[in-house]
């Protein structure tokens, strides 16, 4: 029983030795409404609980109808930058929000510890920060030696011949030079 709607038996639901078979049909009846009252107040409290939810469902159905329409529209550039806007505009405040968050969690919480607890923090948050950045600085390096970033080689073969032709691309002369 839902403290909610109330008690939704009737006061004829209890049979007794003079009980008529009329009245009871007319209860059933009075019950239909009452669980029809039930399901809509279950109804509304499942939508009150996850209206976020449902409302993420809903935008993303709304946003997938959308691309689908514009895909076969098929509009200018220019039309595109525009419609983009409003998402660019949300993400570079959600990246403006975020590092603040972020930066008033770890004052909270390092605020919170004890000082001996404190200490033991900030070494490992520095010691992890410095294996991850010479990480990044060595991986860089190998990945800048094997692929040579700012030379560019293509090699075409014409199908009709042997004769293979290789660009290469010099930045400081701004030109491809053909070998």
């Amino acid at each position: 029983m839902d403290p909610k709607l109330g008690d939704t038996r009737a006061s004829s639901d209890v049979e007794g030795p003079g009980h008529r078979q009329g009245s009871k049909a007319l209860d059933r009846g009075s019950n239909r409404g009452l669980d029809a009252r039930r399901a809509r107040t279950l109804a509304r409290s499942f939508l009150k609980e996850n209206i976020l939810i449902l409302l993420t469902l809903l935008g993303i159905v709304v946003g997938f109808a959308i691309g689908l329409t514009l895909q076969h529209v098929k509009p200018s550039p220019d039309v595109l930058q525009w419609i983009g806007v409003p998402g660019e505009i949300f993400l570079r405040s959600l990246k403006a929000t975020i590092v603040p968050i972020i930066v008033c969690m770890v004052i909270t919480a390092t605020a919170s510890v004890d000082p001996t607890m404190n200490r033991r923090i900030v070494v490992v948050g520095v010691l992890s920060f410095f294996v991850t950045a010479v990480l990044a600085v060595i991986t860089a390096t190998i990945l800048f030696l094997m692929l040579k970033p700012g030379r560019i080689f293509i090699n075409a073969a014409s199908p009709t011949s042997d004769i293979k032709t290789s660009a290469v691309y010099r930045p400081d002369c701004a030109k491809i030079e053909l070998k």
